[in-house]
């Protein structure tokens, strides 16, 4: 029989070790509509080999319920064509615990507004190393209100060339405990532009070992 034409209701009474068992041609014959009809007990249930079977296009008609569903394990399998297909309203609704899940090469693919759908909790969940990759052109693209909730572990992790890229608006958002936590070795490499753009506060938070780190055309 041919899978598309199960009804909602007979895909929603399928267990998951009947939706584990289709084949993948078969799986990939889901509808969109049977896709959103999976319930979040389906969902969890898909095995690695169910999920990697199903089209961008199927991944993409998840509901948000569905992709706040999917376990960390089946999260940080996703194929990285597949994550990219996500809408920023599901990227939205990954949780802190599946935004750890992803790996680096996913963190690293989502495009500019995929990242400014990520919420401020979502920013602070990213790992240190994944900060640590990112483009200039990512960082730029985040939102002020972003570049705010990086943890000051985050922020410190920044290389000196990922600091220096900021624009002003960006380097004027980091508060003064983030501005507290620079090391030396960022607070050199700063320009002269990005150390106009400081509020007071935030001249006033620099520690006295990155102050004295300062160059003269710094100051």
């Amino acid at each position: 029989a041919d899978i598309a034409a199960f009804s909602t209701e007979q895909i929603d009474a399928l267990s998951t070790a009947q939706l584990n068992a289709l084949k993948a041609v078969q799986l990939r014959g889901l509808t969109t509509g049977q896709i959103v009809a999976l319930t979040t007990d389906q969902i969890v249930g898909l095995s690695d080999a169910a999920l990697s079977a199903l089209t961008t296009d199927q991944t993409r008609a998840f509901t948000t319920e569905q992709i706040a569903a999917l376990s960390s394990r089946q999260i940080g399998d996703l194929k990285t064509s597949a994550l990219a297909s996500l809408t920023t309203d599901q990227i939205g609704a990954l949780t802190t615990d599946q935004i750890v899940a992803l790996s680096s090469g996913a963190i690293h693919s989502l495009s500019t507004s995929q990242l400014l759908g990520l919420t401020t909790e979502q920013v602070a969940a990213i790992e240190t190393r994944d900060v640590q990759g990112f483009s200039s052109t990512q960082l730029n693209a985040l939102a002020t209100e972003q570049i705010a909730a990086f943890t000051t572990g985050q922020v410190v992790a920044l290389s000196a060339t990922q600091l220096a890229s900021l624009d002003a608006d960006r380097v004027g958002a980091l508060s003064t405990e983030q501005i507290a936590a620079l090391t030396t070795r960022q607070a050199t490499a700063l320009t002269a532009g990005q150390i106009g753009a400081l509020s007071t506060d935030q001249v006033a938070a620099f520690g006295t070992t990155a102050i004295q780190a300062l160059t003269a055309p710094q100051v």
